[in-house]
């Protein structure tokens, strides 16, 4: 990996935040992605040397990724209440609009 990832709070939440490797160059500006679950989709090494080989073969611009974690998927990325498709899962909280 070229690039680095920050680990950080905002407002009582663990955001992992992905620097692509030219950010230390200057004052580039880049744009940023905002991914859910960030602690996941940030976590495999190789999905970030994937991006940064697009990078380095010019077939995407890079980018910033801020992952945002959730402790409570199911309440959080629900737009209403709604019980459990499996009784091992908690249920859905419907707290969509809040998280947004």
């Amino acid at each position: 990996m070229n690039g680095e990832i920050i680990e950080d709070f905002f407002q009582e939440r663990k955001v992992f935040i992905y620097l692509p490797p030219s950010y230390s160059n200057g004052e580039q500006r880049f744009p940023v992605v905002y991914v859910q679950d960030g602690n996941y989709l940030l976590g495999p090494e190789k999905t970030i040397e994937e991006l940064e080989n697009m990078f380095k073969n010019g077939e995407l611009q890079e980018i910033m990724l801020v992952g945002v974690t959730s402790d409570k998927r199911n309440d959080e990325y629900t737009p209403w209440y709604g019980k459990p498709l499996a009784e091992k899962f908690d249920d859905f909280g419907g707290k969509g609009k809040e998280y947004l």
